[in-house]
């Protein structure tokens, strides 16, 4: 009779591992509802296939996680113990999404990154797949997280270093940390369901580990808090929005916004600031080869393309040049306005056009790049001149690249001019630079305005 409680609380045991283990859908993917292929996990701890969290990813500006709307920039690698886990214990229903997902990636004619087979395992896959993979541990996760470069690691005593300061380096690969960890609510539910025991005693050894940081810490007296003068107000927080125009065109050149494109190191996306693209993967490489300035002053020879590119280190890297788009300018000029209102309110402005030279639908779906580009150089001798420059009513016209039109400044303002997206270099205002009416001409202004300054009273029939 003693022996019917034990019963009890192991077929309770088995019922959670079924629970967990046997059943897929535990490990379905929010945005496609399948079973997560090629898993990906983002700062906040969700997890998604490798091309739903690609696809639902903001080319424009940060993105926001489909679960929690957390705001995140880098796009993550591929977590490779989970893929592991995934491949072992469901064999057949992973063989069927690596189908589909083969056959879809055939039809865009791009791939995922090649990552390990399942293989077989020996018989505890937990402790195979769910290992905290800095190597001072080496124990089974506690309170996962998952790190940008797709190591697993224990939250709260492995992502920290000895100080008790956050790491900048994975202790697995030495990776950049980019974001700050977050715990992974579903590996660190299933952990504890299929072995809490388990957990149950990493909880008392990573307590002793965090205290014993803790009061080192706290012995070394290394407390700086308190001392008057010390904190500085950040630049950003004083900054005006109504700061000069040339400012704000100085700002966009440091800090442009390479819209679609990411880097293949880190997965910043979009790359914000210098952007390096391979000369060679751009002409065999659909996806073509881009990094950040970070990593190529970091680490120039680093070969890991995030879609399966064949990338090598006697590649020619080269810096692209800026070119600022009427969406960067129409963002420069309004930075308190969403980018998505600034989107729709160009659609609204210029309507549906024409296909264009490649058949496409240019205004039904605003485009990720308007072939309209605006040379900064030019914005600033506009700028200026409308901020109260008097030349003596010479002409103003700004000289252009060779091969490019000049642009004049109208009289009075800045004049909106409807752009023909198939022609480069067209200069098109900011939406509250616009006047409420525009003439014809410059010399039909100019009438206008001498129309107006004469003192001669107007008949009835002028009214």
């Amino acid at each position: 009779m003693g022996s019917t409680p034990t019963q009890v609380d192991t077929s309770s045991e088995e019922a959670k591992k079924t629970k967990h283990e046997e059943s897929a859908d535990f490990w379905s993917c929010p945005i496609c509802m399948e079973m997560v292929y090629k898993p990906c996990v983002n700062s906040c701890g969700h997890v998604f296939c490798f091309w739903c969290m690609h696809r639902a990813m903001n080319t424009y500006e940060k993105s926001k996680c489909p679960c929690c709307r957390s705001e995140y920039s880098y796009f993550p690698w591929i977590c490779e113990k989970l893929h592991e886990y995934l491949g072992l214990q469901f064999p057949k229903e992973y063989e069927s999404r690596e189908l589909v997902i083969t056959e879809e990636e055939k039809d865009m004619d791009v791939m995922a990154p090649e990552v390990g087979a399942a293989g077989s395992s020996n018989g505890d896959i937990i402790a195979e797949c769910f290992t905290c993979a800095d190597p001072t541990c080496n124990a089974v996760l506690f309170r996962p997280t998952i790190l940008n470069c797709g190591h697993m690691v224990c939250l709260d005593s492995c992502s920290i270093d000895s100080n008790g300061d956050p790491r900048k380096l994975c202790p697995a690969c030495s990776a950049p940390i980019v974001g700050m960890p977050s715990l992974c609510h579903k590996v660190h539910d299933f952990l504890h369901a299929v072995v809490p025991e388990g957990q149950s005693q990493r909880a008392i050894a990573v307590k002793l580990i965090v205290d014993a940081r803790r009061a080192a810490a706290s012995a070394a007296g290394s407390s700086t808090s308190g001392q008057p003068g010390e904190e500085a107000v950040a630049e950003s927080d004083v900054k005006s929005l109504d700061e000069d125009y040339l400012q704000r065109l100085n700002e966009m050149k440091k800090n442009f916004v390479h819209h679609g494109v990411g880097c293949d190191v880190c997965g910043m996306l979009p790359i914000v600031g210098q952007r390096f693209r391979c000369k060679t993967c751009s002409v065999f490489e659909k996806m073509g080869y881009d990094m950040c300035g970070s990593c190529m002053s970091s680490n120039p020879e680093t070969c890991r393309g995030r879609f399966n590119q064949h990338h090598s280190p006697d590649h020619a890297m080269v810096e692209v040049e800026t070119r600022p788009s009427l969406i960067h300018i129409f963002q420069a000029m309004n930075p308190g306005v969403p980018l998505s209102h600034l989107q729709d309110l160009l659609r609204m402005q210029y309507g549906p056009h024409d296909d264009d030279e490649d058949g496409n639908e240019v205004g039904e779906d605003f485009p990720d790049h308007f072939d309209v580009d605006v040379e900064v150089e030019v914005m600033e001798d506009i700028i200026s001149a409308d901020d109260g420059d008097d030349s003596g009513g010479e002409d103003r016209t700004v000289a252009s690249s060779p091969g490019r039109p000049p642009v004049s400044p109208a009289v009075g303002g800045i004049r909106a001019q409807q752009p023909d997206l198939n022609t480069a270099h067209t200069h098109v205002p900011m939406f509250h630079r616009v006047p409420a009416w525009q003439p014809d001409s410059d010399a039909a202004l100019e009438q206008t305005l001498d129309n107006d300054s004469t003192d001669a009273p107007r008949s009835d029939d002028d009214l």
